[in-house]
């Protein structure tokens, strides 16, 4: 008789057992760590989650002083009962002397123009993006957002904007038909939708096609520009749209405060390719990737506060979020990006 365990838990056996025996996997070790991290939140007999960080867990050359994740990975180190990505990652590093003004983000536009934001740049603009999703659209935590944005700083922003505020964002890719649309907003049952001037029409048509039924759920629609090029246009707004503050708006106050997730509470949603069916919605919580992909950004692709990373993933994809998002800034390294779509040629850059 064949005794089946849930995926979850074979997932985190099998990642221990790669570990142990130096097989390290990204996704097998965010598998195991999120497992770890739900046993050490919710208890089933793993002890009690601690409050608080540790003193002296930052190191402003590897991010986190001793490896304190792969001390969780480990099971070394108990995890904090909260934790959020934007407050304890990304706002440690850029209120960190040593890093600080270093490059988090190195942006070229579709004309060329070269954009750097530091990690304190960054920080402040998603602090006020964040006050525009709490105050101008009246977002709520666990709010779920569809996000259909190409290559652009905004994107980066607004991930940190909404782990901020307690947004779950859904990202989808520019190569998403109307249709696509119209069925992720149904499934999602989405209080938002935020897409670029290239795909307007589309997501204007989705909504069109929508079933009449969640209308009141959808508190907002934003569309966002590129902050970074200095030949697009002014977007065309449509009426009842509101615009995503950019990197030059001075007007709106930074929202200081943070969502005081835990660490099990949901943090991201990525639909499915739909290889093998129509796709599905997944949920992922604030420590498997913000904490997991301590694996991704320091193992298996050994970067630092001294590299570049370049990830040419779409924006729609998950890969997208851990290998040019949370995997290279919990390393304090900086990611490039490149707002193209012919042919790359690495001599361009």
């Amino acid at each position: 008789m064949i005794r089946r365990q849930p995926w979850g838990q074979l997932r985190g056996q099998f990642g221990r057992f790669a570990a142990e025996r130096g097989f390290l996997d990204d996704a097998l070790i965010h598998g195991q760590l999120a497992r770890y991290a739900c046993k050490r939140t919710f208890g089933n007999g793993a002890g009690e989650a601690c409050s608080a960080w540790p003193p002296e867990v930052w190191h402003s050359k590897t991010g986190l002083r001793n490896d304190y994740f792969g001390k969780i990975l480990n099971h070394e180190a108990p995890i904090p009962l909260h934790f959020n990505f934007a407050k304890d990652v990304f706002a440690a590093h850029a209120m960190d002397v040593a890093t600080g003004d270093s490059d988090a983000l190195v942006h070229v536009a579709k004309d060329g123009t070269e954009t750097r934001l530091s990690f304190h740049d960054l920080l402040e603009w998603s602090q006020k993006i964040a006050r525009f999703l709490k105050e101008d659209c009246g977002f709520q935590p666990m709010n779920r957002v569809i996000v259909i944005l190409p290559r652009i700083p905004e994107w980066w922003a607004l991930n940190l904007a909404a782990i901020q505020c307690g947004v779950l964002l859904i990202p989808g890719t520019v190569q998403l038909t109307s249709s696509d649309i119209a069925k992720r907003l149904l499934t999602a049952e989405a209080h938002g939708v935020i897409c670029s001037q290239e795909t307007l029409a589309r997501v204007q048509e989705a909504l069109e096609k929508r079933s009449p039924a969640p209308v009141h759920r959808l508190r907002a629609t934003i569309i966002a520009a590129s902050s970074s090029a200095t030949t697009d246009p002014t977007p065309l707004v449509p009426p009842g749209w509101k615009v995503l503050p950019g990197l030059q708006d001075k007007d709106l106050d930074p929202l200081t405060g943070y969502f005081p997730s835990r660490s099990g509470d949901p943090c991201n949603l990525f639909f499915t390719s739909g290889t093998t069916g129509l796709p599905k919605l997944t949920l992922v919580n604030h420590v498997s990737y913000g904490m997991g992909h301590w694996g991704t950004g320091r193992l298996w692709l050994n970067s630092g506060s001294e590299d570049l990373v370049w990830n040419l993933s779409d924006t729609g994809w998950a890969k997208a979020a851990y290998s040019s998002f949370y995997s290279p800034w919990i390393a304090c390294a900086t990611v490039f990006s490149a707002e193209v779509k012919q042919t790359l040629y690495v001599e361009q850059f």
